[in-house]
């Protein structure tokens, strides 16, 4: 029989449905570029080897595989990640190892929780003009519009000052997932001690600089001058300084100088570094720093520690013979450094694959 007008409109009904319920869900699939709105796909709760040292102490103790970046096996995740340990030991950004261990050992939940787009942006604005630096572009497979959007299902920056989004509405799996990341939001984002500033306030960098060999030359490389001092007086922002051996100038004439008995003046937002300098005035410091106008004004100052430190005597006998204008020089194989430094002991054939663009951000290691 003829079809009734009735079962016509049944039957545009329901292909309309389909077509918008298609359509509504492959936008917000795409514009989120996110596997957690698709069908969850079989995956593994392992513990985090000790030798991805990327992401030692991150805050959780198990990962999920295959990790965000596609990479099915630990020993896959643990090679590619090697790449990326010098770019955290520079500090170019506080959230550097939570936003690369995200991708590379993501926490082990029910759905994939990706980096939050700010997150990524932040770090990017952080890292990559040192990256250029040493001659190397923000990879494309960390092109920060591939991440989603703040909100309360993805992970954010741990040193902003604001607190992550209210849940909104959601049912079924969805309500499940959002719940989990919220618990998981919620340890990045610890009470704040009364009188603590946060990660993000945490103030005092120039006197509270992490002892890597990558911050100590990127710092030298970056620095108008270096010099090994201790201090004659600390008063009112500014340090005086005595028995000073000159490390690196790049300007003759005034800076030469002025280094001879230099005066250096603090920045506000390191004058809480006087009184730590106050209680070891009598030992020597390495002290990094700028020119800004007619002031010396320093930008990192450390102990003196090359009897105790390995790493640190390491990046000082690297000073005389490093060319800070040559890329190549700086960047080197950093399977080799980190095999140097023992890194990869625990990794067998530490060969990299060509599923990721691989990222050489390394600074040469002195043979002893």
């Amino acid at each position: 029989p003829p079809p009734t007008l009735l079962s016509v409109l049944c039957v545009c009904v329901c292909v309309c449905v389909s077509v918008c319920c298609a359509t509504a869900t492959a936008t917000l699939t795409g514009s989120l570029g996110l596997a957690y709105y698709r069908a969850p796909q079989q995956h593994t709760c392992v513990d985090i080897p000790r030798n991805l040292s990327l992401c030692r102490e991150i805050g959780y103790d198990k990962m999920r595989l295959p990790n965000l970046l596609e990479h099915d096996t630990v020993l896959e995740a643990t090679q590619q990640a090697v790449s990326w340990v010098p770019l955290q030991n520079v500090h170019c950004d506080a959230d550097t190892q939570l936003f690369l261990c995200s991708l590379f050992s993501p926490v082990c939940l029910d759905h994939p929780i990706y980096p939050c787009r700010s997150l990524c942006e932040k770090v990017r604005r952080g890292c990559e003009g040192r990256m250029r630096t040493y001659g190397f572009p923000w990879p494309e497979m960390f092109h920060c519009d591939k991440f989603p959007v703040d909100n309360d299902m993805c992970i954010a920056s741990r040193t902003r000052t604001e607190t992550p989004p209210p849940p909104g509405p959601a049912t079924g799996s969805w309500a499940d997932g959002r719940q989990q990341i919220q618990v998981f939001n919620r340890r990045l984002y610890p009470p704040k001690t009364p009188g603590s500033s946060g990660a993000a306030g945490n103030g005092c960098k120039m006197c509270n600089h992490v002892e890597t060999y990558e911050n100590i030359l990127d710092n030298f490389c970056t620095s108008d001058f270096v010099i090994r001092t201790r201090f004659k007086r600390v008063h009112k922002s500014k340090l005086n300084c005595k028995k000073v051996k000159i490390l690196k100038k790049l300007k003759p004439g005034i800076l030469s100088r002025k280094l001879r008995r230099p005066v250096l003046i603090l920045d506000p937002p390191n004058l809480c570094c006087e009184e730590k300098i106050k209680k070891k005035n009598q030992e020597n410091y390495l002290v990094m720093g700028h020119i800004r106008g007619n002031n010396l004004v320093p930008s990192f100052i450390m102990q003196w520690i090359a009897k105790s430190s390995k790493i640190f005597k390491q990046a000082i006998r690297m000073f005389k013979n490093l060319n800070c204008t040559d890329p190549k020089f700086i960047s080197r194989s950093v399977i080799g450094d980190m095999l140097h430094l023992g890194d990869l002991s625990a990794v067998s054939n530490p060969v990299f694959t060509q599923k990721d663009v691989q990222f050489p951000f390394s600074m040469s290691v002195p043979s002893n």
